[in-house]
């Protein structure tokens, strides 16, 4: 294993991780949490009740919150998040995404930069 300075140690470990197909917390493949992930193109994230997602980027891609956990979730470059079914997201950026809440879901503190 190489060894980095502390300073870029800690840069890469916050690099976001990109994740390809279509992702679902809780799951065998991703267990019942996951953090500092994006997404694009015709890629997924998806959080069900029991799982948690937190530091979410759909770049492009798309989020779905169905229940469990959600937080800091970002939509840009024509990313689509939809939060749905009762659930809550704390902490929405939205610039140059799209954003949809329906059937009693909630988001806490939303910052809209540019919406599309």
């Amino acid at each position: 294993m190489q060894e980095y300075p502390e300073t870029e140690r800690q840069m890469k470990m916050s690099d976001p991780t990109q994740i390809t197909g279509n992702a679902k917390v809780p799951s065998d493949v991703y267990g019942s949490s996951i953090d500092n992930i994006y997404v694009n193109g015709t890629d997924s994230i998806e959080v069900d009740a029991g799982g948690t997602a937190t530091n979410i980027s759909a770049a492009g891609g798309n989020g779905f919150v169905y229940g469990g956990t959600a937080s800091n979730w970002t939509a840009n470059s024509g990313g689509y998040i939809a939060v749905d079914s009762g659930a809550t997201l704390s902490g929405l950026t939205v610039d140059g995404g799209y954003v949809d809440v329906n059937n009693g879901a909630t988001v806490d503190t939303a910052t809209v930069s540019r919406a599309c």
